[in-house]
């Protein structure tokens, strides 16, 4: 089956036809670019060619010596070399116009020149088909002797001013010629005159997306139609077809250009709107640099607010253009839901609109974001009251739920949920923040949390695990909280005494001495220089304790109060640190009067105090069980780390631990 437009062929004259396949642009062929790598595959592995100028092809031993033969006795030779060569280059030239991958390794066998195989093998630009022709007019120069060409009144000879495709329209070829990629402006556009003239229907023809000839085509159909545009009558349909005229070359120009509405913007903005195709309207629309000139296109399209959501991209210029007129037109609820959904800057342009728009759509958490980087802004009271209520109602949700996890003891879950419940009243607190009510309620719940970290860690962790960071937080915390409310004012000063009792505790671990304290006096020196931080922190939390309790009443928390004294007074002497005060021996017993290890303490340290307190003492440590050897023992470890042995674990909360550690709070 033969790939070459025998048609067309048969359509040249007779005299011309044995000439004209060896022109440079007579480019016949018909193959897709499966038949185009199969004949090159054949090619490929002739040993002998044979081409009459149209196609090339391989041939036998003995049609070779046939052709030789001939071309002896001034006949053609058809495998003459030339022949050959200058069709395999056609053929490549014809796949590089239609885009087709150039097998390499098969071209290089064919004997085509390296620089003409890296031309091919590129993309099809302007700039590159004009080398090629140029090459092909060359290679026919060159080899004038070895090709049947002929110069008359139709047949030009091939020069070195040979315009590449002027053979084609001396036989009146018209249509081959775009499929060549011209390159000579002059013939370009007469062969657009030719193919696109006004007067007679275009019949079909090829030519190549992005060429000199589809551009100049392209904008052929543009002036037409800008001509049709002009005309008085245009739009008078009853009385002009200038208006249908306009439509239809603007659609050819589409079909050479696809590009070319994106450099007409105005002129295919208007035929997309005649023609009601909105959506391609839009894109055009977009692309414009005049905000009031995209403004009248959209009024002249008369397009819907749904039809706009739709196409127009949101938080594009045109959608923040768009979204500013309708603004300033109206101010209703449609609006300013249609303007949120066009742009996000509706925040930014009408803060006060738009949280009231968020509200009204229960997007609460964004009516909160635009609360807190908008200070100062007026908004409505019964917005800010409403969103207020919904974090305070969702505190009270979380919380439940959290205390549901720490009565359960599932620590973990209960810290997310309290934290998340205290986050929540904070941000009722902020949203009204001269409401006593609401900062009151956040004080509580950032009191709850904070109390939640100490009695985790207490429940979790022995002293030498605490996770003193959560301790130091939970305490910060504490402290920040600032409630009017007399009953919330004493649950947060157990849960600070609790925090700063059970950082006093670590602190106290901390400085717990070695066996080898007492006999080296080396040992001794670096221990407390190792520990002077912890000293100094232990001394200000202890003197905290007492400033925060001073003056209670609460049993329990006297309990804590009398061991802060008790320390401060111990950890003193036992380390002679300077500024110590044995009198708070006597604070702690005074404030905890039936601890028969603070009368002990007191009846030791007070020779004068001696008889008074001293057999009381005895009496209440034998009613606990202890004998006074027990006392001596725990005397004598109560600062050693490790071989500990004495009966009395704790001179504090000798009675009973829930005593101080399940302190009576709404937790």
């Amino acid at each position: 089956m033969s790939h070459t437009n025998r048609r067309l062929i048969d359509r040249i004259p007779p005299d011309y036809r044995d000439y004209l396949g060896y022109y440079p642009d007579t480019l016949f062929y018909q193959h897709d670019s499966i038949q185009y790598r199969q004949k090159l595959a054949r090619l490929a592995q002739a040993s002998y060619l044979y081409s009459d100028g149209y196609t090339v092809k391989s041939a036998s031993y003995f049609r070779y010596l046939f052709e030789s033969f001939k071309g002896w006795f001034g006949f053609t030779n058809h495998c003459q070399p030339e022949k050959a060569q200058l069709a395999l280059r056609k053929f490549t030239f014809y796949g590089y116009l239609r885009g087709y991958t150039q097998p390499q390794g098969r071209l290089q066998k064919l004997g085509i020149d390296a620089e003409f195989l890296e031309l091919v093998s590129r993309p099809r630009t302007s700039e590159n088909s004009q080398e090629l022709q140029n090459k092909l007019i060359e290679f026919c120069i060159e080899n004038e002797s070895g090709l049947e060409t002929i110069s008359s009144n139709v047949l030009p000879r091939i020069a070195q001013n040979y315009r590449f495709g002027t053979v084609l329209f001396r036989m009146g070829f018209w249509s081959e010629i775009p499929s060549l990629d011209p390159q000579n402006e002059q013939l370009i556009q007469l062969t657009v005159q030719r193919l696109e003239s006004e007067i007679e229907l275009p019949s079909p023809y090829s030519f190549i997306p992005g060429s000199k000839y589809a551009l100049a085509a392209a904008n052929c159909y543009l002036e037409r139609a800008k001509a049709a545009k002009g005309s008085y009558f245009y739009g008078w349909s009853y009385v002009s077809n200038s208006q249908a005229n306009a439509q239809s070359a603007l659609e050819q120009a589409l079909t050479f250009d696809p590009e070319i509405s994106s450099r007409e913007k105005t002129i295919y903005i208007e035929y997309y709107l005649e023609k009601k195709e909105l959506a391609k309207a839009i894109a055009l629309i977009h692309q414009l640099d005049d905000p009031e000139q995209a403004l009248k296109y959209i009024r002249d399209g008369k397009y819907s607010e749904t039809q706009l959501q739709q196409w127009v991209k949101k938080d594009s210029w045109l959608a923040s253009v768009l979204s500013t007129s309708y603004l300033m037109q109206r101010n209703d609820r449609e609006t300013l839901e249609f303007v949120d959904n066009l742009h996000s800057n509706l925040p930014e342009q009408r803060p006060v609109q738009a949280f009231s728009l968020l509200v009204s759509q229960q997007k609460y958490d964004d009516a909160y974001s635009l609360f807190a980087k908008s200070k100062g802004t007026p908004f409505l009271d019964e917005d800010i009251a409403e969103v207020a209520n919904f974090y305070s109602e969702e505190s009270e949700r979380l919380y439940k739920q959290g205390h549901g996890y720490r009565q359960s003891k599932n620590w973990k879950m209960a810290k997310e949920y309290y934290l998340k419940s205290a986050s929540m009243k904070r941000r009722a607190k902020e949203l009204e923040p001269n409401d006593e009510t609401r900062e009151n309620e956040y004080f509580a719940h950032k009191r709850l949390y904070a109390q939640l970290l100490i009695d985790a860690d207490i429940e979790l962790n022995s002293i030498d695990q605490c996770q003193i960071e959560e301790i130091l937080k939970a305490v910060k915390f504490l402290r920040e909280c600032n409630s009017t409310d007399d009953r919330e004012q004493k649950y947060n000063q157990k849960a600070l005494a609790k925090g700063l009792m059970r950082q006093v505790d670590y602190l106290v671990f901390r400085v717990l001495t070695p066996t080898t304290y007492d006999a080296d006096y080396q040992t001794r020196v670096k221990h407390l220089a190792a520990n002077k931080t912890n000293f100094e922190n232990m001394n200000t939390a202890l003197h905290q304790i007492i400033t925060l309790l001073d003056g209670t009443k609460d049993k329990q928390l006297k309990l804590i109060l009398g061991k802060a004294y008790f320390l401060l007074a111990d950890v003193a002497d036992y380390f002679s640190l300077e500024g110590s005060s044995p009198s708070f021996y006597i604070k702690a017993q005074e404030t905890v009067p039936d601890n028969p290890f603070y009368l002990l303490r007191r009846s030791e340290r007070f020779p004068e105090d001696k008889e008074k307190y001293q057999r009381p003492g005895i009496v209440r440590l034998k009613q606990l069980g202890f004998a006074v050897i027990d006392w001596l023992d725990w005397d004598k470890e109560r600062w050693q780390r490790d071989y500990r042995s004495a009966q009395i674990k704790d001179i504090h909360y000798y009675q009973s631990d829930s005593q101080v550690l399940g302190l009576q709070l709404r937790s």
